[in-house]
């Protein structure tokens, strides 16, 4: 039985991607909506304003998870992670404590992970690939398979409309990414259009107000912006994908509390695909934290995100791993990676063998044959 779901589940999932492989429209990185100042990409983050309240007790005792709370589904998962009261039981009988640090994006958390401050985290195609290139994490499961858009009025009907005008972007983030393959598709490049950086809480007030023509971005900003304004429209969409991975460094110092994180993700995917409630509560435990970390509300309601994300794990809730098939030569793994080095979004030192080498669904296909022992389907929150 085991094995022909999971058959189903890669069936259903290689259709998908072969689908958006072939149109060329790969990925971008989930953030929140309200962002702080932007920070070059050399800038020391430890003194960050939110990150510089992180506290790191790197004593063997303390192992440290980053979330983006205000992304749909991935946030979702964190939150209902750090809910997990069979997770905090198992790792108390290990002597360890688990803390959950809300992030704003990809790259941010790669940061804090190079450092050897953050073990495992969620993010999207880019930041996994870019760290997993450096020899520094490695990639055990899917995290989110989803739309994210292009967004613009209802009088301009196709991207080459969009021909020499303003287009909103959180430059050097993987939506960034998306709106490059989106013009390549059409033939056209960053040259075409003015590309205007953006925090992605700007992007649907800069439309409303005609600073932009259109913007790129990701789930729930698209939904949001057209349940807000009904001139808005979607003119392209691109695949949004997010991978869970941890530290080589974690992996090998505390295998035993690896795989109870791992089984927490498996928990906390089956318990939001339950049911609509279990999804919303979710939500609501990811605006909480948004208040309570950044003193913002969220712009849709609970149920709302929770449609949100259940639409980005319903291919793959109850089987996350990755088929291997996603990173043979020309599957989109491989396509998203050459395209990343092709535009110098990867380290100079990046290859494919890199990434092959720190792909691992291993620990997922263990706890999955195992499902009862890790009481994969007994979430308890706390």
């Amino acid at each position: 039985m085991l094995r022909e779901s999971h058959r189903f589940f890669r069936c259903r999932l290689s259709r998908v991607l072969l689908f958006l492989v072939q149109v060329l429209l790969i990925g971008m990185v989930i953030e929140f909506f309200f962002m702080p100042p932007v920070f070059a990409a050399d800038t020391d983050l430890t003194l960050h304003p939110l990150y510089s309240t992180y506290m790191f007790n790197r004593d063997g005792k303390h192992i440290y998870f980053g979330t983006q709370p205000f992304s749909a589904p991935e946030g979702i998962i964190g939150e209902v992670m750090s809910h997990d009261a069979i997770l905090k039981r198992n790792l108390k009988k290990l002597g360890i404590e688990i803390v959950f640090y809300p992030f704003f994006n990809g790259p941010d958390i790669n940061f804090f992970m190079k450092q050897d401050k953050l073990d495992m985290a969620i993010s999207g195609d880019m930041p996994t690939l870019a760290i997993a290139a450096e020899d520094k994490a490695i990639i055990t499961g899917i995290a989110k398979l989803l739309n994210a858009s292009i967004v613009t009025r209802r009088k301009f009907g196709h991207l080459l409309d969009l021909k020499g005008m303003r287009i909103g972007v959180p430059v050097g983030t993987s939506a960034h990414l998306g709106l490059l393959t989106v013009l390549a598709a059409a033939n056209m490049t960053n040259s075409d259009v003015q590309i205007v950086p953006m925090r992605i809480g700007e992007l649907t007030a800069a439309l409303e107000e005609n600073r932009i023509a259109a913007f790129s971005a990701w789930e729930p900003t698209p939904s949001a912006a057209l349940t807000r304004n009904k001139d808005f429209v979607v003119i392209h969409r691109f695949l949004n994908s997010s991978y869970l991975y941890q530290s080589k460094l974690f992996a090998e110092r505390n295998p035993e509390a690896s795989l109870q994180l791992h089984a927490s993700f498996l928990r906390a995917l089956r318990w939001m695909n339950e049911s609509v409630q279990n999804m919303q509560k979710g939500a609501e435990w990811a605006a909480q934290t948004v208040e309570k970390r950044l003193g913002k509300k969220l712009n849709l309601t609970p149920d709302q995100i929770a449609s949100i994300a259940n639409e980005g794990i319903d291919l793959f809730a109850r089987f996350p791993t990755i088929p291997r098939s996603d990173f043979r030569q020309n599957g989109f793994l491989f396509k998203a990676f050459n395209f990343l080095n092709e535009n110098g979004k990867l380290p100079a030192e990046s290859s494919w063998e890199k990434i092959l080498r720190n792909m691992d669904s291993r620990i997922l296909r263990t706890l999955l044959a195992q499902q009862q022992a890790y009481d994969l389907d007994s979430y308890e929150p706390d």
